[in-house]
C-alpha cells in the first residue's frame, strides 16, 4: 500500500530477506510525496532502500556469536574440573566433555553455515581461527608442564610426558593415550599431566 498515490515495484535484492518496494527511480520518496510500501521487508533510511551491507543482522541470525550459548561451555566445564580434583559430589562430572563437544559443535557448524550463505567460507580461514584460539594457551600450558615436570616426574615418567607432548602438538594424543593407558580413571592416568589433550585432538 502507497501513501500519496505512488506507484511501487516489488524487486527481488540480492542477498535479501524478501522483495524491496522502490519507485522507478530506485527510491522510497519523491520531493512532493513519500512512498512507503508496508509490504517490504528491506529497513530504509533517510528514504531509500537500504543495502543488503547496510541492513543489520537479526540478534540471532545464523552465523553470528552467540555469547549466551557460549557461555553454557564454560559452564560444562566446571564438573569435568571438580571431578578430576576429586570431588566425590561430581562424579560424574566427565558428562560435562559430551555438553562441551556438543555445544562447540552448535556454535561451530552455525558459523560456518553463515559463512557459507554469505559466500565467504575459507577452510584456511576456519583453520586459521582456530590457531589463534587456541595454539597460544596450548603452548603456554606446554611450557609449563615441560618446566613442572622437570622437578616433580621421576626420569621415566618425565619421557613418556615428552611423548605426549609430541602426540598433543601432532594432535594426536586421543590415540596416544589410548595406547599409552588401559584404563582413563585407573590411578596410572593420574601420573600423565596432558591426559585432558585427548578431547582437544578430537
Amino acid at each position: 500500500s502507497l501513501e500519496g498515490g505512488g506507484r511501487c515495484d516489488l524487486i527481488d535484492r540480492p542477498g535479501a530477506a524478501g522483495p524491496s518496494c522502490v519507485d522507478p527511480e530506485g527510491q522510497l520518496g519523491h520531493s512532493a510525496s513519500r512512498l512507503r510500501c508496508t509490504a517490504a521487508r528491506i529497513p530504509v533510511e533517510d528514504g531509500r532502500v537500504m543495502s543488503s551491507e547496510e541492513i543489520p543482522a537479526p540478534r540471532h541470525a545464523r552465523g553470528t556469536y552467540r555469547p549466551d550459548i557460549d557461555g553454557l561451555r564454560s559452564i560444562a566445564v566446571v564438573p569435568v574440573v571438580l571431578f578430576h580434583a576429586g570431588f566425590s559430589l561430581f562424579s560424574g562430572g566427565y558428562v560435562g566433555v559430551d555438553v562441551f563437544f556438543v555445544i562447540s559443535g552448535y556454535l561451530i557448524t552455525g558459523i560456518l553455515a553463515g559463512e557459507i550463505d554469505r559466500g565467504k567460507f575459507s577452510l584456511i580461514g576456519f583453520y586459521e581461527r582456530r590457531a589463534r584460539r587456541i595454539l597460544p594457551a596450548l603452548f603456554a600450558m606446554l611450557a609449563v608442564c615441560f618446566v613442572l615436570g622437570w622437578v616433580l616426574l621421576l626420569p621415566g615418567d618425565y619421557r613418556d610426558m615428552a611423548k605426549s607432548v609430541l602426540a598433543t602438538l601432532a594432535f594426536l594424543s586421543n590415540f596416544w593415550f589410548e595406547r599409552a593407558t588401559s584404563d582413563y580413571f585407573g590411578t596410572g592416568a593420574e601420573m600423565m599431566p596432558l591426559l585432558h589433550t585427548w578431547s582437544l585432538a578430537v
